[in-house]
């Protein structure tokens, strides 16, 4: 498929600015990813944009809440994507402030731990943390019960998942909704699909590693449905029943990442 020109334009800068996953440490391209999202566009202006802090039996996690103008239809947990090891609140900020503004709803985005640092399940212990505050305080922020949805993209549309599954399992607050933008659902990085497109910065060969590291989980021991971890990387592959939440999928033919 012929990508456009704009699509091709955005891929050269990512190109020209972002290393490749994997050529260097997380650290080292959080410190870039943050120097482009400081340059990035400004989103639409909303009603006020917060930092507030998430008080949790695991410490304190940063968080930002994004108040759209006018009366809101609910409250968005929005997760940021980055393959579990890269992302923060700033680099999803446009994404935010357009989802906040076009759903009129409040937007909590979070900052949730990151691997190698913060190995997996912790990323997905914060999800389910943030959520239970945000179901106990929307009536507090919006002043009347509103609808909870999760939201999130690539890495973070598959904490989104996650999280959902694990509320309707352990009986936690309802979800009246998901968003999973281009999410990561099913863990077959090996998949042939993955070569078709030359990504910009992750590619098939890098990602392999890329998981392995990040979430310290073996090749043979991701074949086993069994593993009581599966439920929270793998979401496709749990059986599930008419009572998850209604679910809005976004994907795309040609993606920046593999």
């Amino acid at each position: 498929m012929t990508v456009d020109q704009e699509t091709q334009r955005l891929i050269a800068l990512l190109r020209s600015k972002l290393p490749i996953i994997g050529s260097v440490t997380a650290a080292e391209f959080r410190e870039v990813q943050a120097q482009i999202a400081a340059l990035a566009p400004k989103g639409p202006d909303l009603a006020r944009v917060e930092d507030i802090m998430i008080d949790t039996r695991v410490g304190s996690l940063p968080a930002c809440l994004y108040v759209p103008i006018g009366s809101p239809a609910g409250i968005i947990l929005y997760v940021h994507g980055g393959g579990w090891t890269i992302g923060s609140i700033a680099s999803s900020d446009h994404t935010v402030r357009v989802l906040a503004e076009r759903t009129s709803c409040f937007v909590v985005s979070i900052d949730y731990r990151l691997a190698p640092e913060h190995p997996f399940p912790a990323a997905v212990e914060d999800v389910m943390l943030a959520l239970h505050w945000t179901a106990q305080q929307r009536s507090h922020i919006a002043g009347f019960p509103i609808p909870l949805i999760v939201a999130g993209d690539s890495a973070g549309a598959n904490l989104s998942a996650v999280a959902s599954i694990l509320m309707r399992d352990t009986n936690g607050p309802s979800i009246a909704a998901q968003i999973l933008i281009y999410p990561s659902t099913r863990g077959d990085i090996d998949a042939p699909a993955l070569q078709e497109f030359d990504a910009p910065f992750l590619r098939g060969a890098r990602s392999n590693g890329f998981l392995i590291n990040t979430f310290r989980i073996g090749r043979s021991e991701r074949t086993l449905a069994s593993r009581p971890w599966r439920r929270k990387i793998f979401p496709a592959c749990l059986r599930h029943s008419s009572s998850r939440p209604k679910m809005i999928s976004c994907v795309a033919k040609q993606r920046t990442m593999a």
